[in-house]
């Protein structure tokens, strides 16, 4: 049943379309998934897939939420149908880009799938099983995989420990160049190219893939009946695929690729961010209780007049505004300027000029004390002998 309902919402979902980040190669995209809240596919292919048990975790820019941890028992992430399918066929190139978080567990991911479209070849062998497969294939070993039938292959492996670096991200990319050329595998880790131990084809046989009919997995295998087995363990985030070899700058831009930009990506809500492409969390919703008149400013984070002529607050500058403005006009006292050295100043009852000398204030004309310090009263009108 939880299944189905999955399913029934994928199927409801497809239409959904979100916002590719510009560092993404957009030419022969076939899908790009965040793996974050949902399964959608932010391309405009909208090949959205559905998820069975991954929980969302921290990516690798510290975002809540924005990545997706795989337990290694039963989770995985599924996107079928023919939109997605007629990308891949035969001897045609593709290239998959994926971030992966090196953990104890990663490295104990014995003959678990990381990512694979087809059935697992090694559990048909009367039929002739087209797929491509990354797995650890044994202890040390990861390996990159591109079956014609189960006899006839293209492989690239690498030791799991220059795959797969410990307690950090690393970003992976996987190449098929198309062809039956047993150079025709390459792998990325971290922007770089890593050299092959052991690359090759059987018997010359390979005569690429045909998908058509297959699901496209991350995180576990799937077999001629569905079922999902040796799921891989461990957080991924951000899985590209293209139907097309990325050059090697497009490889590093990849790498290289900054943070998305965080901010509110519900068009509802009052701090809708049109250039953000992850949820931060910020949403709110406050402006739909300013009242007429009035706006939300998201600096004050508090309901604005919308139009300061608007006294009224009705939306619109009329008559009754200006009236408003002309019955207040002039009942504003001005409010006095602070006295600075060089304002006149008084003192016991007279006026005084002042001057500024030097680092002091001082009066610019004679003193017309009536009084000493202690009180008494100066007499007047002395002459040199009474003084």
């Amino acid at each position: 049943m939880n299944r189905l309902l999955t399913l029934l919402f994928a199927a409801s979902c497809l239409t959904a379309v979100g916002q590719v980040p510009d560092y993404v190669p957009q030419e022969d995209l076939i899908g790009w998934y965040p793996l974050a809240g949902d399964a959608f596919d932010q391309s405009p292919n909208a090949n959205s897939g559905f998820f069975e048990g991954p929980t969302t975790t921290v990516d690798r820019f510290g975002n809540p939420g924005g990545a997706r941890y795989f337990d290694g028992e039963s989770d995985h992430f599924q996107v079928s149908g023919a939109s997605i399918s007629t990308s891949f066929s035969a001897l045609n190139p593709v290239t998959v880009s994926l971030w992966v978080f090196g953990s104890e567990g990663s490295q104990d991911n014995l003959g678990r799938s990381l990512v694979g479209k087809g059935f697992s070849p090694d559990m048909v062998y009367d039929t002739n099983p087209k797929s491509f497969m990354l797995y650890k294939e044994n202890a040390q070993d990861f390996s990159f995989i591109v079956y014609s039938d189960h006899h006839d292959w293209v492989r690239m492996q690498v030791q799991m420990s220059d795959l797969i670096l410990q307690d950090d991200w690393n970003h992976l990319i996987f190449r098929y160049h198309g062809g039956n050329d047993p150079n025709s595998l390459s792998i990325f880790r971290n922007g770089e190219s890593i050299s092959a131990c052991c690359s090759t084809i059987n018997s010359g046989n390979y005569a690429g893939m045909n998908l058509n009919d297959e699901p496209f997995i991350l995180g576990s295998r799937i077999d001629e009946e569905g079922n999902h087995f040796l799921e891989w363990e461990g957080a991924l985030d951000d899985l590209g695929i293209w139907s097309r070899d990325l050059s090697d700058g497009e490889a590093l831009e990849l790498y290289l690729s900054s943070a998305p930009n965080a901010g509110c990506i519900d068009f509802e809500a009052c701090n809708f961010d049109s250039d953000a492409t992850i949820d931060d969390g910020s949403c709110h919703f406050n402006c739909q209780f300013c009242h007429d008149g009035t706006v939300w400013d998201e600096d004050l984070f508090k309901c604005v007049v919308a139009n300061p002529s608007d006294s009224n607050f009705d939306g619109c500058v009329q008559l009754n505004d200006l009236l408003d403005l002309l019955s207040a006009y002039g009942n504003c006292a001005a409010e006095e300027s602070p006295w600075q050295c060089g304002d006149p100043l008084e003192y016991q009852g007279h006026g005084y000029e002042t001057v500024q000398i030097g680092e002091q204030c001082w009066f610019a004309e004679n003193l017309r004390a009536e009084n000493y310090k202690n009180g008494d009263f100066i007499p007047a009108n002395l002459d040199n002998s009474e003084w």
